[in-house]
């Protein structure tokens, strides 16, 4: 009997939900499609949805249609087709439908026309098979297509329209009649109010027939790939269980095996990518292998679908005893004659020891006057201030700022637009530098009247020496918020050039937490999410950001090679601004006081004695020189240590001959 009972049960089921009659409250809506041949059949001819005849919708009959033409009925609601789930197309245009349309749950959709049916608003998310829209001649202000398929649309008329977001990770092109007779559209003539198009990277190149000069189009509506994307996401902590330090600025390589992105460690010792399909691997470069024992060696992650999260953590141990120190000096307000100028020295344990020492910052006293720094000097002597600093941990760095005033035209000596000033930042420590090229670091820059508080400047200048092409270029991209309200993001993209090498990438120093990914080879993109940055009428020196890195040029760069960058830098949705252009070129540098020279270093500098020339890789020294501020010879020395304990207090100059020219450093013997 239990079996019985079974298959009666079953059979009541199946009968009840093959006559469960569809509730279609409109009445004409529901005559439609009783009466009228709005079903497109698979022979191509056309029949009414009621295929039992029995003047009632049962859920079999909406179940059974795929296609549904209703354009053009006079229609004022639809209410009900959303039981029509395996709708692959559906027409309702040119219906006075109004108000909102929503169709979010026929998620087989890939054909929707909707035009000319008055609507205030469209619901497609979650749509991922929609690939065609038409929907012109509708008063919605906001459109959102980033969670469907879309390649195809046609949004002619639509005068209301402000927000249109087509960033759903497939590439829309301009109207084209592509090679295999297909047609692709996204044509919005007549939307006169659009105010931002928000697009996929690949698209950007396509999208410029918006309707207006005011159109925004970008990419930065939000900071995640457009469509289904994977994430991996981890720390790199070295001392794991111990002290665990975050390896923060630790570059991380993600390849796929046909290109290799980036991106880092930031501020809170994590790091986050957003790859797509396929194999991707994850690793750290070789420069940390030099350094340390990497637990794993490397993660393997292969994504046949999207919406998955992967953990890839690493660990370090020190490999050996690697004391290394680097210190860079950045200006972050520009010196015009009688006012303030700033700067920013930051300093970093790249080594694998704890380390101690000091920095020192060398400048020209009779031309600037010291007013203040954060954090305050240790000691102070004629052109020169210096801080102590103790414990600096594998991977930290700190920064110091330095006010000083520039004399005005009117002071003796006197300083005008055009003159350069001339500074060094040098840190030491106890332990012998693995690196002591690094350990200085001379800047040389124009006085200015004025300068643009969204710049780009590279420290080491318009010009290098051939023999200075294998060492790192350093970049300060400054932003300011000269708006009237605080800016919720701020983006700085930066396309660097085909002459750098894209892998030897680091960031140095950032204003503000920020993550960072460089994809594409050489697009570099520095993301500040929730930066609310304030704007200057409200904090003005609140209002300002910036973020610094080095890069080397490539090994193949030549004589008269120019190295050229700028950075687009974008507040919200606004139009983005565009940094001035730095060109650094390659060229023969002889004796030249005013250029930076990284053929060599010199160190202690200041010193009271000797004085020990650290030479660039590959060089070796034929000679150096002591000359006094007036050129008169002083020491000539062959080696790489001078003894100056004999001269007099003071500012000298030495100039380093190698086999492949000579350049000069200025010391300061104390």
């Amino acid at each position: 009997m239990k079996t019985i009972y079974i298959s009666i049960f079953v059979l009541f089921l199946c009968f009840s939900v093959n006559a469960q009659i569809i509730t279609i409250p409109d009445a004409y809506f529901k005559n439609v499609l009783v009466t009228t041949a709005c079903v497109q059949l698979p022979n191509q001819s056309y029949d009414d949805v009621d295929t039992n005849n029995d003047g009632e919708i049962q859920l079999s009959e909406a179940l059974a249609v795929t296609k549904l033409d209703i354009s053009d009925r006079g229609l004022t609601n639809i209410s009900g087709v959303e039981n029509f789930t395996n709708l692959t197309y559906l027409s309702c245009a040119s219906n006075a439908l109004g108000g909102e349309l929503n169709v979010s749950m026929l998620t087989n959709l890939t054909d929707l026309e909707c035009s000319n049916c008055q609507l205030t608003s469209l619901n497609v998310d979650g749509l991922t098979h929609l690939t065609r829209l038409y929907a012109f001649s509708n008063n919605f202000t906001v459109l959102d297509l980033s969670n469907t398929a879309v390649v195809d649309f046609y949004l002619g008329g639509c005068t209301s329209l402000q927000y249109l977001n087509i960033k759903n990770g497939f590439t829309t092109y301009n109207c084209a009649i592509l090679l295999d007779g297909s047609y692709s559209c996204h044509f919005w003539a007549g939307c006169n109010a659009l105010q931002m198009v928000c697009a996929d990277e690949e698209e950007l190149q396509y999208t410029i027939a918006v309707p207006n000069s005011g159109t925004v189009v970008t990419t930065y509506c939000s900071f995640e790939p457009g469509g289904g994307y994977n994430t991996i996401t981890g720390n790199v902590t070295l001392d794991c269980g111990g002290t665990n330090i975050s390896a923060v600025n630790q570059n991380i390589s993600i390849s796929n095996g046909t290109i290799t992105g980036g991106t880092a460690v930031n501020g809170n010792g994590q790091y986050h990518f957003y790859p797509g399909l396929g194999t991707h691997v994850v690793s750290l470069p070789a420069s940390a292998a030099s350094l340390f024992n990497i637990t794993p060696p490397a993660y393997s992650f292969n994504f046949t679908t999207t919406g998955n999260t992967q953990t890839a953590n690493f660990c370090l141990t020190p490999n050996g005893v690697h004391p290394d120190l680097e210190v860079a000096l950045f200006p972050m307000v520009g010196p015009r004659p009688g006012f303030d100028a700033m700067y920013y020295i930051i300093y970093k344990n790249k080594g694998n020891q704890v380390q101690s020492g000091s920095v020192q910052l060398v400048f020209e006293d009779a031309i600037l006057d010291y007013i203040s720094a954060i954090p305050t000097i240790t000691s102070q002597a004629t052109n020169q201030l210096t801080w102590g600093f103790t414990n600096l941990m594998p991977f930290e760095s700190r920064g110091i700022y330095v006010t000083l005033n520039v004399n005005s035209p009117q002071e003796t000596p006197a300083v005008n637009n055009g003159d350069i000033l001339h500074y060094q930042a040098i840190v030491n420590s106890a332990l012998t530098d693995e690196t002591p090229t690094d350990n200085t670091m001379n800047y040389n820059q124009t006085v200015l009247g004025s300068y643009d508080p969204n710049d780009k400047t590279v420290v080491q200048g318009t010009q290098i020496g051939l023999s200075q092409t294998g060492d790192y270029l350093n970049y300060i991209v400054r932003f300011q918020n000269t708006g009237t309200a605080a800016a919720e993001n701020v983006v700085i993209k930066d396309m660097l050039s085909d002459k750098l090498e894209w892998s030897t990438l680091q960031m140095v120093s950032s204003s503000h937490p920020y993550r960072y990914t460089l994809t594409s080879g050489n697009k570099l993109e520095v993301f500040y999410q929730n930066i609310n940055l304030p704007a200057t009428i409200d904090d003005e020196p609140g209002s300002h950001g910036y973020i610094a890195f080095k890069i080397k040029p490539k090994s193949t760069v030549v004589l008269n090679d120019a190295i050229q960058n700028r950075a687009s830098i974008y507040f919200d949705f606004n139009f983005p601004i565009i940094t001035n252009m730095v060109t650094t070129t390659v060229s023969n540098l002889g004796i030249d006081g005013h250029q930076n020279s990284n053929l060599f270093s010199v160190y202690p500098n200041p010193t009271s004695g000797i004085v020990n020339i650290a030479m660039a890789a590959n060089q070796s020294i034929t000679k150096a020189t002591i000359t006094n501020l007036l050129g008169q010879n002083i020491l000539t020395s062959g080696g790489t240590t001078i003894d100056i304990s004999s001269l007099n207090k003071g500012t000298y100059f030495i100039t380093v001959e190698t086999e492949k020219g000579k350049q000069t450093q200025r010391i300061i013997k104390l």
